[in-house]
């Protein structure tokens, strides 16, 4: 194999994997941006002060606010999931540059006619197919159910305590359905993406 091609075929990985880490910490934010905003929306419904802010006179924030914790959720669910899921296009990328390197070595005239070693990265070895495949994909899934899903339906229970099955508000019993349908429908569809890939 040339120096030029391995090179590449290195810069092609680290790049790769550059890119892979920054993505991995900006999907991990969105969680941590919803976690932070449901816990600020049912403090502010419970009348905690945030940073010296409050509401006047000590006075809690209607009810009505925290119908908007599904809605947020969603947004942040989407682009948990949107980050997620080049996440994962980047590492089956990144997977097959073993195999790359391989054909590289196959073809070359100045190296052997076929390497008995193959050299695996990380999303390629053994040990990475059997993490994935492991209980790590049903709790991650669990968790994104809980964070996206059931912490915003809990820190709105008031909201919902408001509604009335024969007096619905229309507007925003839609907008809580819709949201909630899709974040289900994202975590259902991420975590089959995952299990497949």
């Amino acid at each position: 194999m040339s120096h030029e091609r391995l090179n590449y075929l290195n810069e092609c990985h680290r790049s790769a994997r550059e890119e892979l880490l920054f993505r991995v910490k900006h999907r991990d934010a969105y969680l941590k941006f919803q976690l932070t905003v449901q816990v600020v929306i049912w403090g502010l419904i419970n009348g905690v002060t945030f940073l010296g802010s409050s509401t006047s006179e000590g006075k809690t924030l209607d009810s009505n606010f925290s119908a908007l914790c599904l809605p947020i959720s969603f947004v942040f669910a989407g682009l948990y999931f949107v980050e997620n899921g080049l996440i994962g296009k980047m590492s089956l990328y990144i997977k097959s540059l073993t195999d790359k390197e391989l054909e590289l070595c196959k073809t070359s005239n100045s190296e052997q006619e076929h390497r008995k070693i193959v050299i695996y990265n990380w999303e390629s070895s053994e040990e990475f197919e059997e993490y994935r495949k492991k209980f790590n994909l049903l709790l991650r899934s669990i968790t994104q159910f809980f964070v996206f899903l059931l912490l915003p339906l809990v820190v709105s229970v008031e909201y919902h305590k408001t509604l009335n099955l024969y007096n619905v508000r229309s507007l925003e019993s839609l907008i809580q359905l819709v949201s909630g349908t899709l974040i289900g429908l994202l975590i259902v569809y991420g975590y089959l993406r995952r299990r497949e890939g």
